[in-house]
């Protein structure tokens, strides 16, 4: 749950002529509001791979907008995203900062070859599966 902050109150400047009117809004929900719009532009940045070790799937972008997010579902050479990614919880003091006990990366199989993710957001809305080819 994100915990809910004072009501910012925003001025409407109109041109000459029109009535100007104060506008409230509250402040976490423009924050979730534009992290969604940022998920939804970026989806290609989801997830990444790389070779280290083993192959890994990294979801920092993920976290680090978080605050939109109630949960991440992803599947591995499956388009039907079911496994859970647990997502730390938004901090609104620090809300880009990823958490040092944050699990940022998963090993996958070496045989992966397409992982599925889908976002469940804060709002109840749910993202398309996006499909993520790994880098061969």
């Amino acid at each position: 749950m994100v915990p809910r902050c004072s009501l910012l109150a925003v001025l409407i400047i109109a041109l000459p002529g029109f009535f100007i009117n104060p506008a409230y809004a509250d402040p976490i929900e423009l924050l979730i509001l534009g992290q969604k719009r940022i998920l939804n532009e970026f989806w290609t940045s989801w997830i990444s791979f790389r070779e280290y070790n083993g192959l890994l799937v990294y979801f920092s972008h993920l976290v680090s907008y978080r605050c939109a997010i109630k949960e991440v579902r992803y599947g591995i050479n499956s388009e039907v995203a079911r496994d859970l990614y647990v997502i730390p919880p938004c901090d609104p003091d620090n809300l880009y900062t990823i958490p040092p006990s944050a699990l940022i990366y998963r090993t996958i199989p070496p045989s992966t070859k397409m992982m599925s993710v889908k976002l469940i957001y804060t709002d109840g809305e749910e993202s398309e599966t996006r499909i993520f080819s790994v880098p061969q």
